[in-house]
């Protein structure tokens, strides 16, 4: 594997509808678990969050965390994305040309990756006008979706994994398949597996791996990490 001599090392990019996911230290149990069960190194990404940054700033910060780990870690990166935090990954991937060489995987988890479809679907739960994505991204939402601006000099990972649970009413479930059919049609090298739970809601799954090391969350990760 790339980097010998050294793990590999996981980014893990929280959630928390980028108006709160500004806290690594809420992440510490999923990290340890994370890094145990991929025998790994683990890094939380803290990033800023609305109204103290836009939309744009976001993804340009998790864009320089990922840059980080390449430098620390050539070749040997894996990013994990939780909802807010796999939009953040794949638009900071797939919505820019990146100077840097991508994580050679990610998993992205209950995310939504077409953003003036996610506004509309907050609004027909009557959460638009209280939720951040309105103003984080004013004026900003598409160039941020990569189902919409995939970019052509981006850098996809060699193998992504797409994770969302059926009964997800916060982030459809069609937005995992609107991520996999651009990466397909855009980015056919890369190898997409959709990982679907069909009684799984908003990341409960994920969050039941804070406590419980036999999660199959972990194994997700795990395999990601092995790959």
């Amino acid at each position: 594997r790339p980097g010998a001599g050294s793990r590999p090392l996981v980014v893990l990019v929280p959630g928390g509808s980028w108006s709160h996911g500004d806290d690594s230290r809420l992440y510490r149990l999923l990290a340890a678990n994370v890094g145990h069960a991929g025998d790994a190194d683990v890094a939380v990404v803290d990033y800023g969050v609305w109204p103290l940054e836009d939309g744009d700033g976001m993804v340009a910060g998790v864009g320089a965390a990922l840059a980080w780990a390449d430098a620390a870690r050539p070749g040997d990166v894996v990013a994990v994305g939780l909802s807010a935090g796999a939009h953040l990954v794949a638009a900071a991937l797939l919505c820019r040309g990146p100077a840097h060489a991508p994580p050679r995987a990610a998993v992205l988890c209950s995310g939504v990756y077409d953003l003036e479809a996610h506004y509309a679907h907050e609004s027909t739960r009557g959460v638009a006008a209280i939720s951040a994505l309105g103003g984080a991204f004013d004026g900003a939402m598409d160039r941020n979706s990569p189902v919409v601006a995939f970019d052509a000099g981006a850098r996809p990972p060699a193998k992504v994994t797409v994770v969302h649970g059926l009964g997800d009413a916060t982030a459809p479930p069609s937005a995992a398949d609107a991520l996999r059919a651009a990466l397909a049609a855009r980015a056919p090298a890369t190898a997409v597996d959709r990982e679907t739970l069909p009684d799984a809601g908003h990341l409960d799954y994920a969050f039941r791996a804070m406590y419980d090391e036999e999660a199959p969350f972990l194994e997700t990760v795990r395999r990601a990490v092995a790959a």
